[in-house]
């Protein structure tokens, strides 16, 4: 079985900021496979509140179970 899964990305409440002196510029990356991701925009100066309101498709197939959305800024992952 197959489908086409569409999502809207809106926006992040980060519990925590990476940086001290300088604001984070978080991005996101959502994957539904190592072959299958999706890197969205870098928000310059948003710190813990980015907003993105991006939406992206993934084709999925059978096999395909997890949506994991990851939140980065520079190289490091945020939670």
């Amino acid at each position: 079985m197959s489908g086409l899964l569409k999502l809207q990305v809106c926006r992040a409440t980060l519990t925590r900021d990476v940086y001290i002196i300088e604001t984070m510029d978080p991005f996101f990356v959502a994957s539904i496979s190592p072959h299958k991701s999706y890197t969205s925009s870098v928000k310059d100066n948003q710190g813990k509140y980015p907003i993105w309101n991006e939406d992206c498709e993934f084709q999925v197939a059978k096999g395909d179970n997890n949506l994991i959305i990851a939140v980065y800024t520079g190289e490091k992952e945020v939670k």
